[in-house]
């Protein structure tokens, strides 16, 4: 990593440090071996493991009978579409990365 890099990143864990108090832990829930039984319409599962993270949630939508909610983070773990996130006490579908530099990601998570 260059001198400007490194010099960023600093600077991002600094940022993040003063808004821990404006911060909350979600988990996400990985899942793998994702197969498709179409006969049955379901899904199946051969192995999941949970991730927890520290996040920002910079908004949240309702659309109709659908809530969104935009999630900052340093660090996102590979997300595909079986995964899901706990967030306040609600499981929650995740969705697409809205914004991503590199450094931080926005995520935008929904359910209803």
């Amino acid at each position: 990593m260059s001198d400007y890099g490194k010099l960023i990143d600093k600077q991002l864990t600094n940022a993040f440090k003063k808004l821990d108090s404006l911060m909350t832990t979600a988990t996400f829930n990985l899942k793998s071996g994702e197969d498709y039984n179409f006969s049955n319409a379901e899904v199946t599962v051969t192995s999941d493991k949970d991730k927890t993270v520290r996040l920002l949630v910079i908004q949240t939508e309702q659309k109709k009978e659908v809530t969104y909610k935009k999630l900052l983070m340093r660090t996102i773990p590979e997300l595909d579409l079986y995964d899901t996130c706990s967030l306040g006490g609600q499981k929650w579908n995740v969705g697409p990365v809205i914004f991503d530099s590199g450094a931080t990601t926005i995520l935008q998570v929904y359910r209803g």
